[in-house]
């Protein structure tokens, strides 16, 4: 993996591999880290609150940090430890282990990589069988019925339902009933992925194939399959179209706040 720029807002391989909220966390403990003078163990650690981190990533949820921190100490990229003096400081400290993370980006399957951000990419679909496949056509699998999975959470069942009402507003065309496709975007939000953005991502995908020979390619499966990471990360690099779906006027002028926020963050990029 190559050197990283002490400014530079996240890596684009790493976002595609892990998530771009964990891509920036890692980026802002590499910066630190490296200006770090607490070394123990022959590893160099900082230290920070939750509430520091989010005072730091303005843009990311206290609660959003804390669950992909957890996260990144679960895969073991980040090590998470206390050595504060004082026995009721409970401060966690930090040490990012690139060992690990480079260990975790080589076994990933490498995904389609031939274009860049603004170009026509090459679009994978999951097949449904653990395999993805490059332009695929044929038979869409069907519920019994036209609902959600059973084991889907009411909120979740909603936040479906407006992901596929979505899809339908871009396409003309209807994915209920595409089993598959929900599983695949069920999966994401339970990994905590936003629906505002994956919305966003949608009509970002479909402004940018329109008018393509991938455009029939603008689908639950091809953009909540392998490549989605990248495809969502790519919404940080472009102004968002999350005004589209929202009719609060506050919630307009909070969403329009995090959007100029995130565009200052890649202008260092």
């Amino acid at each position: 993996m190559k050197n990283f720029e002490p400014n530079r807002a996240f890596n684009t391989e790493v976002a595609a591999a892990l998530g771009i909220y964990q891509a920036i966390l890692i980026q802002q403990i590499r910066y630190w880290q490296e200006k770090s003078t607490h070394e123990i163990d022959g590893r160099k650690w900082i230290y920070n609150t939750y509430q520091d981190w989010s005072k730091q990533l303005t843009f990311i949820s206290e609660r959003t940090i804390r669950r992909e921190l957890k996260k990144l100490a679960e895969l073991k990229i980040v090590r998470v430890a206390k050595y504060n003096i004082s026995k009721f400081n409970h401060t966690k400290w930090y040490s990012l282990d690139e060992e690990k993370l480079q260990e975790y980006l080589d076994n990933k399957t490498p995904e389609c990589r031939t274009g860049q951000i603004g170009q026509v990419e090459c679009p994978r679909e999951d097949n449904g069988n653990g395999k993805s496949d490059q332009f695929r056509t044929g038979q869409v699998d069907h519920f019994k019925d036209n609902k959600v999975p059973k084991n889907t959470s009411l909120n979740n069942q909603q936040k479906i339902k407006e992901i596929l009402e979505c899809f339908k507003e871009v396409t003309g065309q209807v994915f209920d009933k595409d089993k598959w496709g929900i599983k695949l975007i069920k999966e994401r939000l339970a990994a905590g992925n936003d629906v505002e953005q994956c919305k966003s991502m949608i009509v970002l995908k479909a402004k940018q194939w329109k008018g393509t020979y991938v455009e029939k390619f603008v689908r639950p499966r091809t953009l909540f399959g392998d490549n989605f990471s990248k495809y969502y990360a790519e919404c940080y690099a472009y102004h968002r179209e999350n005004n589209y779906f929202v009719n609060d006027k506050k919630e307009n002028i909070e969403r329009d706040k995090l959007n100029q926020e995130i565009d200052i963050l890649l202008a260092k990029v």
